[in-house]
């Protein structure tokens, strides 16, 4: 046991500090030891999604057995940085605003939804659907009020927690941050 755990926590400090690829590194060599282990699994597949191999991504989060509202946020996440906007959507619609399991930011599912209207109103390749906008809007505004402080640094400075980045996130979002962060309802 002692390998795995020595893999498991070299995985978590390497993804903690943004070293993505050393926990890909890592929890690859955990899973190897126990596939059957989900939080590695999920580990494995988040560290897919934070260096870009979104199919690997997939593939670990679909081994895992509970799929619950958390796998639901996963698979729309990765499905979002896929250009997947349409299941994408529909999956993150489930998730609760407030997700806490896996420790991450209360919100963080509409915000998520909030960068896929986004997307999705810019989609025809027009100026940007003003409806689905002001939806968007609306959703964003739910989620940052979980925590308006932390996520208005994540826009600001970090665009990233511990537990996940929020890159693409940002860039979707950004031409509309500065109304919807300081235009408060």
């Amino acid at each position: 046991c002692a390998p795995f755990q020595a893999f498991t926590v070299k995985g978590a400090i390497a993804f903690y500090t943004g070293d993505y690829f050393g926990a890909v590194s890592a929890f690859e060599s955990a899973h190897k030891i126990n596939p059957a282990d989900d939080p590695i699994t999920r580990n494995l597949g988040d560290s897919y999604v934070e260096v870009g191999r979104y199919d690997d991504a997939i593939s670990m989060y679909n081994l895992i057995s509970k799929k619950n509202a958390l796998w639901n946020y996963k698979i729309a996440r990765v499905k979002f940085y896929k250009g997947q906007l349409d299941s994408s959507i529909s999956l993150v619609r489930t998730v609760p605003s407030d997700l806490a399991e896996d420790g991450g930011l209360l919100g963080r599912p509409r915000i998520l939804e909030a960068a896929i209207l986004v997307q999705l109103a810019k989609a025809n390749g027009s100026a940007p659907d003003p409806n689905i906008l002001a939806d968007a809007h609306q959703v964003f505004e739910t989620g940052i009020k979980f925590d308006q402080q932390k996520w208005e640094k994540i826009f600001e400075l970090t665009q990233r927690t511990k537990y996940e980045t929020y890159t693409k996130q940002y860039e979707t979002l950004k031409p509309y941050l500065a109304d919807w962060l300081h235009h408060q309802h």
